[in-house]
């Protein structure tokens, strides 16, 4: 599949759109691979197991839906550790089986378009909202897109 990739700068719709075609079609897209692009997705993204993937996606939604509210407020947020998110997310769903990681990623991917949903245009004038929102759902999902989904949206320069 050819990367298609347009430089916008995205606006609410734009932000649903690329959540819609992008990580709220993921599920989907990896059930697609077969079992040796699977292997090999996992390997180049750093994961041994497909739970522990989801559940490093799924706690970067879930950090972006806690600091969207205190961003609102002109509260700072600081801007999460990869690595140390990871291992946190890795071990807070170990106990849950695949199924139950793949629901609460659906889920927080959920939260997030009903949030954007709700969100004013206006609000993405501030830079620290509009970064947060561009680093999760379209940045953090071309650096985790499967071989067989299209590139989300990149912002211009």
């Amino acid at each position: 599949m050819v990367d298609s990739v347009m430089h916008v700068r995205l606006d609410v719709r734009g932000f649903l759109r690329a959540l819609m075609d992008g990580w709220q079609s993921y599920l989907s897209a990896l059930a697609d691979l077969s079992t040796e692009e699977t292997a090999a997705y996992l390997d180049e993204q750093g994961y041994d197991r497909m739970r522990d993937l989801l559940a490093g996606v799924t706690a970067q939604i879930e950090e972006t839906l806690g600091a969207i509210p205190l961003l609102l407020r002109g509260e700072g947020v600081e801007q999460w550790d990869e690595p140390m998110l990871r291992a946190e997310a890795i071990a807070r769903f170990s106990y849950f089986t695949e199924d139950e990681v793949r629901r609460r990623f659906a889920l927080a991917h959920t939260a997030l378009a009903r949030m954007l949903a709700f969100l004013p245009e206006a609000t993405l004038e501030r830079p620290e909202i509009y970064h947060r929102l561009y680093m999760t759902i379209v940045a953090r999902f071309n650096e985790r897109r499967p071989p067989n989904m299209l590139t989300a949206p990149q912002q211009a320069l």
